[in-house]
């Protein structure tokens, strides 16, 4: 026949299907493909052959599989994918058919991380509005959304209050499904309530892959929260449906949530071990979005375990992938990967501008513990009091966070008596909450805030204990720096009791001594721990850099500790600071 003797003139070539069909295909040679193309424009059969095209590839992919995002599924789309865009091109001179196609390859998009092809194709035909199939425009509209905002295109936003009113008249869930999902990551009102709405319209439409995906939102965003008690049968019933669709990106997606809920909780032995380990094994086969979210995920856990090595694979994980991608997510992982590399350092070196782009996107919610405490390691306390003055934590462990935030600022403006406060709320909630996190860096902070030797260390022993326990060894910069050099001369018998105590009466013990560790206003009495011992480096004539880089701050730190130095001593100048001190240590020694 015809096609045996172009393939015997080497004009066109057979190709064996890797899929399991079975059947043989064949492809022309580009150029001369292009040629015949380009003299076949105003041939009438050209369009009848491109309608037929069109009807099979859109049948092929209208399979009852087609919205269950398999692997298998995403290889077959991604081995007839110049076939299926040439479908969709030749579509959008017939909306109806558009709207078909752009809905079932809109969650391929993403799986095949193909989002600038989200953008360059998809959004033209939405833009076409819903003209005479509002229902099938709609149905495009929830399944491509998503993909769009993660390629960064945040003006489809726009879209969806049209797209609910269709689809709530139509009585289209899984549409409704989709925003809510959306409005539920990118939305600045309410995302615990879109995403409920998202599980519940999945629910109503019987759609497995809807239910997956609104499984997987409720249990991120209510995790992320701090409800840690509610979500643990919900993941497990998404991570089910995720390995029933056979998908592997989402099911690293689902252990990554799996691995959040251990983390806050301050089982960091379990994240490691767990989870994370487990995906650690597929990442660099994922798409964009998973890949990013597996790395800077494998960067924080190994950050809190002192695991540098987990660190130094998601580097080389971006390194290998590529950070520059259409995909709007993967930007903000890295700039996490990158602080969690600069805290290991120290804190000094964090760039503000990296820790501007992760708490100022859609996600943010997810880092504001990270994203605190980069703040603060780097002494940038007017940045972030400006940042928690523009918007309220969504949740009990954000606002259990922002307590301790709280703490640490207050501690700056010398204001010891608020520090304390809020430290103990801190402790307070995260006790209450089960945030293991918040509640070692809360006692240490106290630890900090207190002058008594004892006190101190048995604080700082309740805390080892704790960090013991849950393989918590990553102490933040600006904590460090808190507890100053009486961290390495602890009281041994009271550090020893502290680690003993179990955790109940720890507690215990520490709310019994709340109250009893406040300084007077003024005096030597009222200096802090730091504050002593920039009087102590005064005295002995050094410089405020040369004091900077002794205790590991700014030079702006040096300069405000002087001025709460020189207002509680009623002191003028440096050389008044050194011979008051000066003073005050002959008459210990004759005394």
């Amino acid at each position: 026949d015809i096609v045996s003797r172009l393939v015997d003139r080497s004009m066109v070539i057979a190709v064996e299907d890797p899929g399991a069909s079975g059947e043989c295909r064949f492809r022309m040679l580009e150029t001369l493909r292009q040629y015949s193309l380009d003299h076949c424009i105003d041939v009438p059969q050209l369009s009848e052959a491109r309608d037929r095209h069109l009807e099979y590839y859109l049948t092929w992919i209208e399979q009852p599989d087609g919205l269950c995002p398999s692997d298998e599924t995403q290889e077959r789309i991604e081995r007839e994918y110049p076939n299926l865009r040439g479908a969709l091109e030749w579509s959008t001179g017939q909306p109806e058919l558009a709207f078909r196609l752009l809905a079932q390859l809109a969650i391929s998009w993403a799986n095949l991380g193909r989002h600038a092809d989200a953008r360059r194709w998809g959004r033209p035909i939405l833009d076409q509005g819903p003209g005479a199939h509002p229902e099938r425009w709609v149905t495009a509209v929830g399944s491509l959304c998503d993909t769009l905002m993660f390629a960064g295109d945040e003006t489809v936003a726009e879209l969806l209050p049209q797209a609910m009113e269709v689809a709530t008249r139509a009585g289209d869930h899984a549409t409704l499904s989709g925003c809510h999902a959306i409005l539920s990551i990118f939305g600045r009102d309410d995302p615990l309530e879109h995403a409920a709405e998202a599980l519940r319209h999945a629910r109503a439409c019987g759609n497995r892959f809807r239910f997956a995906v609104g499984a997987l939102l409720v249990s991120l965003t209510r995790t992320a929260a701090g409800h840690l008690d509610e979500v643990a049968e919900l993941r497990a019933e998404g991570l089910d449906a995720w390995r029933a669709i056979g998908n592997r990106s989402w099911q690293v997606q689902c252990a990554l949530v799996g691995a959040m809920e251990p983390t806050i909780r301050g089982d960091v032995h379990r994240a490691v071990a767990g989870t994370l380990a487990d995906a650690a094994h597929l990442i660099g086969t994922l798409e964009p979005c998973s890949m990013s979210m597996c790395a800077s995920g494998l960067a924080y856990v190994g950050m809190l375990a002192e695991r540098d090595d987990m660190v130094a694979r998601a580097f080389e994980l971006f390194s290998e992938r590529g950070v520059q991608s259409a995909v709007a997510f993967v930007p903000s992982e890295f700039a996490k990967c990158r602080i969690v590399a600069a805290l290991r350092q120290g804190g000094r070196d964090v760039d503000l501008g990296t820790v501007r782009e992760l708490l100022a996107s859609p996600w943010a919610n997810w880092y504001e513990e990270l994203g605190h405490g980069a703040l603060l390691s780097c002494d940038r306390y007017e940045e972030l009091e400006g940042l928690l003055a523009e918007k309220t934590p969504d949740g009990p462990y954000p606002a259990c966070c922002w307590k301790l935030t709280g703490a640490h600022l207050s501690l700056h403006r010398n204001d010891i008596p608020a520090a304390e406060d809020a430290a103990n709320a801190a402790l307070s909630a995260a006790h209450a909450g089960g945030y293991g996190l918040v509640l070692i860096d809360a006692l240490e902070t106290l630890a900090a805030l207190t002058d008594d030797r004892v006190t101190f260390s048995r604080l700082l022993g309740i805390a080892a204990g704790r960090r013991d326990r849950s393989g918590y060894r990553f102490r933040y910069p600006h904590i460090t720096r808190a507890l100053g050099h009486r961290i390495d001369a602890p009281d041994h018998d009271a550090f020893a009791a502290g680690a003993a105590l179990d955790p109940d009466a720890a507690l215990v013990w520490v709310t019994r001594t709340r109250g009893h560790r406040m300084r007077p206003a003024s005096g030597w009495a009222s200096l802090t721990p730091t504050e002593q011992r920039v009087v102590q480096l005064v005295e002995a004539g050094q410089t405020n850099p040369e004091i900077g880089e002794r205790l590991l701050m700014s030079r702006s730190t040096v300069k405000t500790h002087l001025a709460h130095i020189f207002s509680k001593l009623g002191v003028k100048s440096r050389a008044q600071l050194a011979a008051q001190a000066s003073a005050r240590g002959r008459r210990a020694e004759e005394a």
